[in-house]
């Protein structure tokens, strides 16, 4: 693990290992890179479509949260609170790491746990290189994927669905501004 200083200030959390989001932040410096430049995007679509100040106090329900980068990135644009949702052990303990490190601990609610359709125990296919890959498994084992996921190390985590994750965080719809989902593929679940 290294601590990597954003040009934003941010100091960040990431594993060496990690060829994906570590690397992009590393090389980058950017909180953004992470989101593919996604965040800056949305940010200005939503200000466009609803006002700049709609986001502002507004809680970030962020799925597939990874190492907390978005989510840091979205508190740290003004919005209140943050529920982040992360099922990779390693990638979760660095999530928590960072909100800490950022200061925004006290601002954000983490759940170890994929988001589902219900209550369950489901498959989570480890990816060796690119931590932000991590996926839940979705068909049956064996079948030959496009990452070569066949081969993937395969865990266990534990699975909730994304209403009793936010219930549990006191968290009522209309507290929501933006619904940040990044689960490979796991999305319609």
């Amino acid at each position: 693990v290294a601590a990597v200083d954003l040009a934003d200030g941010t100091r960040l959390l990431v594993n060496t290992r990690d060829r994906g989001i570590g690397r992009l932040t590393y090389s980058r410096m950017d909180p953004d890179a992470t989101a593919g430049g996604g965040i800056e995007a949305v940010a200005k679509l939503i200000g466009e479509e609803y006002g700049p100040q709609y986001l502002n106090q507004k809680t970030l329900v962020d799925v597939g949260a990874n190492i907390g980068a978005s989510t840091i990135t979205w508190l740290r644009r003004g919005m209140g609170a943050a529920v982040a949702v992360e099922p990779e052990r390693s990638n979760y303990i660095l999530l928590q790491a960072n909100l800490l490190l950022a200061g925004l601990a006290d601002q954000a609610v983490c759940y170890e746990a994929a988001a589902t359709d219900q209550p369950r125990q489901v498959e989570l296919e480890i990816a060796r290189s690119n931590f932000g890959d991590h996926r839940i498994r979705t068909g049956a084992a064996g079948l030959a994927g496009s990452y070569g996921e066949e081969y993937r190390q395969v865990v266990h985590v534990r699975g909730r669905p994304l209403d009793s994750i936010l219930a549990n965080a006191g968290v009522q719809p209309q507290q929501v501004g933006l619904l940040w989902v990044d689960t490979q593929g796991h999305e319609g679940q």
